[in-house]
């Protein structure tokens, strides 16, 4: 499972290239990448392959950034990726499996369901019994 900043910056990548054919991301105009945290995740989302710089040697990254040029292309496994974590039930599910002892949350939460039935009874018998 990806750290939340870094499946967080991909689904918005997603969001913004899904219009484009190339999976070129656009971003939008009032949009800024100032705190190191999204840097960060976008050098990490890089070194793991799910986005990649457009290779365009005429144009650099720095004045891409500063002229607000699509350098950026989800890849495949990027996209893929990206729905996954675009859905909360999907992602929901990713946490699910990635727990150690997943078998006992339901078990734990039936019981629990069980003693709020329980208490919701006595609270009736107890508060509005006159």
């Amino acid at each position: 499972m990806l750290p939340k900043e870094e499946w967080k910056l991909l689904v918005h990548y997603y969001k913004w290239a899904k219009d484009d054919v190339n999976g070129l991301i656009h971003f939008p105009d009032d949009y800024s990448e100032d705190q190191e945290k999204k840097i960060e995740a976008r050098n990490r989302l890089r070194e793991r392959g799910l986005i990649e710089t457009k290779q365009n040697t005429k144009i650099s990254e720095g004045i891409s950034e500063m002229f607000n040029l699509p350098y950026l292309r989800l890849t495949a496994q990027g996209k893929d990726i990206a729905l996954i974590y675009s859905s909360l039930f999907k992602r929901s599910g990713l946490v699910y499996a990635e727990l150690k002892n997943h078998w006992l949350l339901p078990i734990i939460t039936f019981i629990m369901g069980v003693v709020a039935a329980i208490f919701v009874q006595w609270a009736c018998k107890h508060f509005y019994s006159q």
